[in-house]
């Protein structure tokens, strides 16, 4: 009991150290093996005279080498999980830190918002009663227009609003550039773009799409509009969105 005791709790040890099954298994087979061939060569050296002990002795000095073989690859082993567990803490810590300068960044991104203002209204009220008429309005003539002449009629309908939906623009890709430029790896910004994505406004997403088909032909803008459409908030308009006003269109 105390035998499988003793096995238990090393096991679960080297396990935490990091290494799987498989590696403690041949771990354990080594330790077995070096074991064995002490208690093989002390049986035997007990068994002969002091002249043959110290012939079997030179025979098996190489016992020695063995055994320090196996003292510098325990140090290597060590420092290799040692190195990976510095690796992965630094890893969780730089994520943690991403997180949190992200979700500072989505607080001002909506102070920003909040803080907009045009006549009685502000904030997402504002964007949204004003962005709502411009796209009705387009959507008036949007079967006869392409896309670039859509962007452009809308725009026209925001004119009096140019340094509203600017100072958005910017504030919204400050966190995509944030997000796009960062080490985390592909699949967390992803994670962080659908973030941005979820908390972005049905109105605010319209505004970010025609402004993409405005950027699309001014070089100067290519790789602002390249960041911006890797945030995605844009897949789910259709260049045939304006149907859905057509029902109920006003001037």
């Amino acid at each position: 009991l105390m035998a499988i005791s003793n096995y238990t709790f090393f096991s679960t040890t080297l396990i935490i150290m990091g290494l799987t099954k498989k590696q403690i298994t041949y771990l354990l087979i080594a330790i077995i093996g070096i074991i064995a061939v002490l208690l093989i060569n002390l049986k035997i050296s007990h068994s002969l005279s002091g002249t043959d002990r110290g012939t079997f002795g030179d025979v098996f000095g190489f016992a020695n080498a063995i055994f320090g073989a196996f003292g510098t690859l325990a140090l290597l082993i060590t420092i290799w999980l040692q190195f990976n567990e510095i690796k992965n803490t630094a890893r969780v810590q730089q994520e943690q830190m991403f997180d949190s300068s992200f979700f500072s960044l989505m607080n001002i991104h909506r102070e920003n918002i909040n803080a907009l203002s045009y006549s009685d209204k502000t904030g997402s009220v504002l964007l949204s009663f004003h962005i709502e008429n411009a796209l009705r309005n387009v959507a008036y003539k949007a079967d006869i227009l392409n896309k670039e002449k859509q962007a452009d009629l809308f725009f026209e309908y925001l004119s009096k609003l140019h340094a509203v939906y600017n100072s958005y623009i910017d504030s919204f890709y400050n966190l995509a550039y944030f997000i796009t430029s960062s080490s985390i790896n592909g699949i967390n910004k992803i994670k962080y773009f659908d973030i941005l994505s979820s908390s972005t406004s049905l109105h605010e997403k319209y505004l970010i799409y025609f402004y993409l088909i405005r950027c699309s032909n001014i070089q100067k803008w290519s790789v602002q509009s390249k960041i911006l459409e890797r945030t995605g908030v844009t897949e789910q308009i259709q260049e045939n969105w304006f149907r859905d006003y057509k029902d109920d269109i006003y001037i």
